[in-house]
């Protein structure tokens, strides 16, 4: 069988498990990006980004559903629950940890050392630890590493996915 680049991740039934009933009876994964984001041509930790999103939706048994917020309020779109969870270049740190919880997925550009970036989710619910459970499975099973490598952000992958662990 010919290899691919292409994620070949399925559903993780216990990541899946994880997901609160609500979500799961949706089937959709609402993802806070910001309007400044690429269109997903090109390399990038915003294509990145968008792309580990929608393979973490799949892993977690969900469809990925993009929602243009603007940069400055992708945080608190997550608090207010106009979206699921945000992800886009989000540096985990203390001011944003006051308002939710983030799961930390890759090192920060430029960031010393506990420079992560996180996707943010619900500060207290479940939703945070599925989600690093099914970044997990993808670590695992190495569908993470090809989405970095594609992307040219090999150097910068973690080796588990954390809960708000960065430096804040």
């Amino acid at each position: 069988m010919p290899s691919t680049t292409t994620s070949t991740t399925l559903v993780n039934k216990a990541a899946a498990q994880l997901v609160p009933p609500s979500l799961a009876a949706r089937g959709v994964l609402k993802i806070g990006v910001a309007a400044s984001s690429s269109s997903g041509e090109g390399h990038g930790t915003e294509t990145a980004d968008r792309q580990l999103a929608r393979q973490l939706a799949m892993t977690l048994g969900l469809r990925a559903a993009f929602i243009v917020v603007p940069e400055h309020d992708l945080v608190s779109s997550v608090a207010d629950g106009t979206v699921d969870v945000a992800i886009d270049n989000l540096v985990d740190t203390a001011s944003f940890e006051q308002h939710v919880a983030l799961v930390d997925y890759l090192t920060a550009l430029g960031g010393g050392a506990g420079s992560l970036l996180g996707i943010a989710a619900p500060r207290g619910g479940i939703l945070t630890e599925a989600l690093a459970s099914g970044l997990n499975v993808m670590i695992a099973s190495g569908s993470y590493g090809q989405i970095l490598a594609v992307n040219g952000l090999t150097a910068r992958a973690v080796s588990a996915a954390t809960i708000d662990a960065g430096s804040g």
